[in-house]
């Protein structure tokens, strides 16, 4: 079966929260406490990520969910982003296009 991605609403991300945190806790592997915690914490952190502006979550799927990815537009402020223009180096997009594939379904 071909597997489709697809935009999630807030909405539709609110509906399907559960399914979400299983498949990232199920990703990492461990015991079944260091499961629940995983999957815990990354709950609350899409829920407090949902609501920033700008948030945008995709979905992959065939008759299940089987990767996601979001994220949202940053401000830019703070001492981190200090003396970043807003252009990445060619040197840095080199490496990250040459780094191996990771097998995570998280983003």
């Amino acid at each position: 079966m071909a597997e489709r991605v697809r935009p999630l609403t807030r909405g539709q991300v609110a509906d399907r929260l559960q399914e979400l945190g299983d498949l990232y806790a199920e990703t990492p592997g461990g015991d079944p406490w260091a499961w629940n915690q995983a999957r815990a914490a990354f709950l609350r952190h899409l829920a407090a990520d949902a609501r920033r502006p700008g948030f945008s979550l995709l979905i992959a799927e065939t008759t299940a969910l089987t990767g996601y990815a979001y994220g949202f537009p940053t401000g830019g402020a703070g001492p981190w982003w200090a003396g970043f223009d807003g252009h990445v180096r060619g040197s840095l997009l080199r490496r990250a296009a040459s780094a191996p594939a990771r097998p995570s379904s998280r983003a």
